[in-house]
């Protein structure tokens, strides 16, 4: 019901939600709005500014995703022991771990917005340049996982597993198909790489080597026809047309169309 509702009222398809859970509430605490508020886990109470609330203390996350995850936990703190000692071990390992954790810091600086990307690319919003940057993120994180393989604590291996084997494959087939540097505007063309298609990329040669085209084509015609004076010309009557002399008439193929006479 609730995907019929936000179909009907966003006029469009809601196919980046694949996955939809039950909301329980006996593995992290319930924080109300007014609770929140008063923690000044977000902003101050008097100020209402983000200086000075929790999150500006803590917040070092250099990913837009990490920050929304910091939030997350923020507003739904753990309150199961073993669950608290999980993630505060994969803390301590990353504590310990500097050269690494400024490695995989320096990694997830440089990511894009994954999460963002991949909902906009699902709802046909998204264009070229998304695709380039999500394939950009998908190395990255790959180097990420390779980085957690030393680490020991159950969510180091929980957050490995969440990594596809998919995304290296996704990350070759934009790799293969589309352009390294491709322009904005999903419409205006120059997204695919030369070579995946045949059929495209003769369309290709054709509208942007018009006259290069055009010259090869007289080349080809005089070479078939026998008839070395044949002229490929154009004007705003009739587009494209061949012209033939007079004295060569007898050599016009069959599959020529007459279209009219020219004085002298």
């Amino acid at each position: 019901s609730l995907l019929g509702y936000l179909e009907h009222t966003q006029q469009q398809s809601v196919e980046h939600i694949k996955k939809i859970k039950s909301f329980k509430s006996d593995n992290f605490v319930i924080l109300d709005r007014s609770t929140i508020i008063n923690l000044e886990l977000f902003s101050t109470l008097r100020e209402g500014e983000k200086v000075g609330s929790l999150i500006s203390v803590i917040d070092y996350t250099v990913s837009a995703a990490g920050g929304r995850l910091l939030k997350k936990w923020l507003t739904e703190p753990l309150k199961k022991k073993k669950q608290i000692e999980q993630r505060l071990n994969f803390v301590e390992e990353l504590l310990f771990n500097r050269n690494m954790r400024q490695e995989v810091r320096d990694h997830l600086a440089r990511l894009y917005d994954i999460e963002r990307i991949v909902a906009k690319l699902s709802l046909g919003l998204g264009n070229a340049g998304d695709l380039i940057n999500l394939k950009k993120s998908l190395l990255l994180a790959n180097k990420v996982n390779e980085l957690l393989v030393s680490l020991k604590s159950k969510n180091s291996q929980s957050l490995r597993e969440t990594l596809s084997s998919q995304s290296t494959k996704v990350a070759e087939l934009i790799e293969k198909n589309i352009k390294d540097d491709p322009k904005f505007d999903v419409h205006g063309g120059g997204l695919i790489k030369q070579g995946v298609d045949k059929k495209l990329d003769e369309l290709r040669n054709t509208a942007g080597g018009g006259k290069g085209w055009i010259e090869d084509f007289q080349k080809k015609e005089r070479v078939r026809t026998g008839i070395n004076s044949l002229k490929v010309k154009f004007n705003k009557i009739f587009g494209y047309y061949i012209e033939v002399s007079k004295s060569n008439l007898d050599a016009v193929p069959d599959n020529y169309y007459r279209k009219q006479t020219l004085v002298n």
